[in-house]
């Protein structure tokens, strides 16, 4: 018996407050499902999807707590909820998402990583700790360059492009509040979005190409 299958009348969780949230909800309740929605918006459209509504920090513990207890399964719709708040609500709920593609996604080390064992081409980086590491780093990557967090979320979220090597000092009020990664900032035309999904019983249905 599949224990994450949700009957008419059970409560599904959408934790977001984005158009990929709306559709889920929109989707969800036409199967007779139950909606609530977790958001740090106080004045949201997507609550008028929703039975009901929970609106708060994405690191508040008591706020997750009272979420994840109203609701028989959540998802995510956002990557801006750290992985460890997921975890932390799956003591009181189902997640069946998981989190380890979120995890990949908001640690850009962990993101290149993924991208260079499917040998995928992405931007020249390096990991930089502190101003000497910069030097070094500026020195082979290049001009110009964009100095960022290595985690897409938390309190450090500042981000700091150096076109010249005059520049580098510059950021040192950045350092000492965690790990940065050092990508070359190349111009673009276009950007493409591909998106995929897998089901609990591992197959995988890609999306067309955005």
């Amino acid at each position: 018996m599949n224990t994450n299958l949700l009957n008419p009348g059970a409560t599904l969780g959408v934790i977001g407050d984005n158009l990929n949230g709306c559709q889920i909800m929109k989707e969800a309740k036409s199967l007779g499902l139950k909606v609530g929605v977790l958001t740090t918006l106080s004045e949201s459209k997507i609550k008028q999807y929703a039975d009901f509504v929970v609106v708060g920090s994405f690191n508040d513990r008591s706020v997750l707590k009272d979420f994840a207890e109203h609701c028989d399964v959540v998802t995510y719709a956002t990557d801006s909820i750290d992985f460890a708040s997921l975890k932390y609500m799956a003591q009181f709920t189902k997640i069946p998402q998981g989190t380890d593609l979120l995890e990949i996604v908001q640690d850009r080390a962990l993101e290149h990583a993924f991208f260079d064992q499917l040998n995928v081409n992405s931007v020249p980086y390096m990991t930089v700790v502190g101003i000497d590491d910069l030097y070094q780093a500026s020195d082979s990557i290049g001009y110009p360059a964009v100095l960022k967090p290595i985690l897409k979320t938390g309190t450090q979220q500042q981000e700091f492009k150096i076109g010249t090597k005059n520049e580098i000092d510059l950021t040192k009020p950045l350092f000492g509040h965690g790990t940065f990664i050092l990508e070359s900032d190349i111009n673009y035309l276009h950007k493409f979005l591909v998106i995929a999904t897998r089901d609990q019983n591992g197959k995988l249905v890609q999306f067309p190409v955005l």
